[in-house]
């Protein structure tokens, strides 16, 4: 034992080793001889060796803290997460005043998902003993969290004592948080300068320059950080992100696929089920088929978990409605869910929101003062959020994210209320068995006809899905641009990641049938957009026909309507909130009826104008339709004129009767349950 001490004591492991094995050899209850080559392997990164020599040291003297410390932190390396975060809560207990155990147990538990937790374990940790690293650990935990003033404040603690790679990260993630991203693109900097193979640096970079619309420059980092640590699958969903909002929709799938298989994390799959709304060379039945597999690996396991929520089978009493979402706050959901709330019969319906909003502001308040009972249960497990309901009384549950982003269908999977709706995000299907039913409209689906690709019952709306209200009144509608121009603005303000090969194509067809008509695209200029030209050369439409118009506001977004005829609706998904806009502004939409639900958007939305006019029902019936419309002025001029008043006075923006009917599918969904329960 002596002899190997002095060889660690030299940095001479391999001979240590030796020593070791020599005294398990002679001596095989020597626990401190098992342990230290347990800790010899876990530096040398044979880690599931030296899992084997711990947990010998740890048999051999079960009320060690530090040996049950050091296998808990092997455990977490081999991603075994429960029984490290068993050993390293027993070692907390042994030794509390052991920084090391409540450091490792903070790891443990974060990447276990138990985020509240593992940030209590690091703060703990680094008020025992302020270690420089412990503290970067826990400035990277509070950013996860959403606290960016206390995560910067320990991330320059750090820096005032040396440079350290892990805290310009985590400084450079808390000013990325705080919105300051040409700071935190220098922060990032430093770490990758320090540590060049850090893969979450490249990956902090890569977000960062996203944000200030470098999306070329930030795709090379998400790449050299898939290329520096290929088994991680965070790079690949961050590259498809990247190539989705670029309008690359068929890379970006094979990307987000890539992150499926690489991990089991129930969010990357929703990216992918989301994309493939976007892909046209994916169908309903696809579609479906991707969310009956994550019901597979999400929901079924934990339907041992899922509750058997009781009421009172009551049918005429007042119900508890709770919403639950991410975007109450300024974003387009508040348009929809801001006029629904206010309208509530609350003689009928108590309103509850579960709010996993992080990043609070003069909306979210607008949304409280809309609801009965408010929770924020952004920092809260699934577990504990089902629980909250449970204890709530939820009568219906309302999902309003389905598979976008920041969507929470595993605390639906564990069936927190007897009834679950989907609704808002987008008018699909979400696979999940616990998901009782979707709203949707008479153009959106047919009631004739039950679609097999929904999980879900279909409740119907009469009229519409949505209730749009602009939020404001300026800016105003303008005249007909092409009056002054002497010619026709087409423009498509949606997100690009809906622009695709096809509609592009079908774009080109349009200018090149509009004698001297322009196109406007949203859209940060960029590599990515060289894409956009090579249909129109094919077509010899000219380059200087088409401008690329990204805003910084929503005021500023509005006021581009003012230079735009006609707006040109995407496929296969459709635009919803983006049209919804142009209309407010005095813009007709030209939409392409599609096969699936998402591309149906257009027609529900144009038939509950009764603008049947701007519905083509096959893309040459699209062109003629720009084509008929460019050339009568005098009707495009008369209708920018009344569409704000016309959306106005239609069931759009009928809130009361809007309320009134999804209270009434509420009703019938209820009284389903009920029936049911007899």
């Amino acid at each position: 034992m002596q002899s190997a001490l002095a060889h660690m004591k030299r940095g001479e492991f391999r001979n240590a080793e030796e020593a070791l094995s020599e005294v398990t050899r002679a001596a095989p209850t020597n626990a401190d001889a098992w342990f230290l080559l347990g800790a010899i392997a876990l530096q040398a990164s044979r880690v599931s060796k030296g899992a084997t020599f711990l947990e010998r040291a740890a048999a051999l003297s079960p009320n060690n803290a530090i040996y049950l410390t050091n296998l808990g932190e092997a455990y977490r390396r081999l991603n075994l997460l429960e029984r490290a975060i068993e050993h390293l809560e027993r070692a907390a207990s042994i030794s509390p005043r052991l920084a090391a155990a409540h450091f490792n147990l903070g790891l443990a538990l974060r990447a276990a998902g138990r985020a509240r937790e593992g940030l209590a374990a690091l703060q703990r940790a680094v008020a025992i003993a302020p270690d420089i690293d412990g503290e970067a650990q826990l400035a990277e935990a509070l950013c996860t969290e959403g606290l960016y003033e206390q995560a910067e404040q320990h991330a320059r603690r750090v820096l005032t004592k040396r440079p350290s790679s892990a805290a310009h990260l985590a400084l450079g993630n808390a000013l990325q948080g705080k919105g300051s991203y040409d700071k935190a693109i220098r922060e990032h900097s430093r770490a990758i300068e320090l540590e060049p193979e850090r893969v979450s640096a490249h990956i902090g970079k890569g977000r960062a320059l996203w944000y200030v619309g470098r999306a070329d420059e930030s795709l090379v980092y998400y790449r050299q950080a898939a290329k520096l640590e290929p088994a991680n699958a965070l790079p690949h969903v961050f590259i498809a992100e990247n190539l989705v909002w670029s309008g690359c929709i068929a890379e970006a799938v094979i990307s987000a696929k890539q992150a499926v298989e690489l991990s089991h994390d129930p969010g990357f799959h929703s990216s992918l089920i989301y994309m493939r709304l976007l892909d046209p060379n994916s169908d309903e039945a696809a579609i479906h088929a991707e969310t009956l597999d994550w019901r597979r690996r999400f929901e079924e396991p934990l339907m041992a978990k899922r509750r058997n929520p009781t009421r009172d089978r009551g049918r005429g009493r007042r119900l508890r409605v709770g919403y639950v979402s991410s975007g109450f706050r300024e974003k387009v959901d508040s348009h929809f869910t801001l006029p629904l709330l206010a309208h509530h019969n609350r003689e009928q319906f108590e309103i509850y929101c579960y709010s996993y909003t992080r990043v609070t502001d003069a909306f979210t308040e607008k949304h409280r003062t809309q609801t009965d009972v408010w929770r924020d249960v952004a920092r809260l497990t699934d577990d504990e959020v089902a629980e909250l309901i449970q204890s709530d009384s939820i009568d219906i549950l309302v999902d309003l994210g389905l598979h976008a982003s920041d969507g929470h269908l595993t605390l639906f999977a564990l069936k927190p209320a007897p009834v679950q709706i989907s609704w808002l995000a987008y008018p699909g299907t979400t696979g999940l068995q616990a998901m009782d039913y979707r709203m949707t409209d008479p153009y959106l689906d047919s009631r004739e006809f039950h679609n097999p690709n929904y999980s879900e019952q279909s409740l119907w709306l009469p009229e519409t899905f949505w209730c749009y209200d602009p939020l404001r009144s300026e800016p105003s509608v303008n005249d007909l641009p092409a009056l002054r121009n002497g010619y026709v603005t087409f423009a498509s303000f949606n997100r690009f990641s809906k622009v695709n090969s096809q509609v592009l194509e079908l774009w080109a067809r349009v200018l090149r049938s509009v004698e001297g008509s322009r196109l406007e695209i949203y859209v940060t200029p960029g590599v990515h957009t060289e894409q956009v030209y090579r249909p129109f050369d094919k077509l010899g439409v000219a380059r200087d026909r088409i401008r690329f118009t990204p805003a910084e506001s929503k005021h500023e977004f509005l006021l581009m309507h003012h230079d735009v005829d006609m707006a040109l609706d995407p496929f296969p998904c459709n635009g919803g909130g983006t049209s919804l806009d142009a209309l407010w502004m005095g813009v007709p939409v030209i939409t392409l009826v599609g096969k699936t639900s998402v591309g149906r958007i257009g027609l529900s939305l144009m038939s509950n104008l009764g603008l049947d006019e701007f519905v083509a029902h096959t893309p040459e019936h699209y062109v003629e339709i720009a084509v008929s419309l460019s050339d009568d002025f005098a009707r495009l001029a008369e209708l920018r004129k009344g569409l704000r008043t016309r959306l106005e006075q239609s069931p759009l923006m009928d809130a009361p009767r809007f309320a009134s009917n999804m209270e009434s599918a509420f009703r019938q969904a209820w009284d389903n349950w009920c029936s049911n329960c007899t």
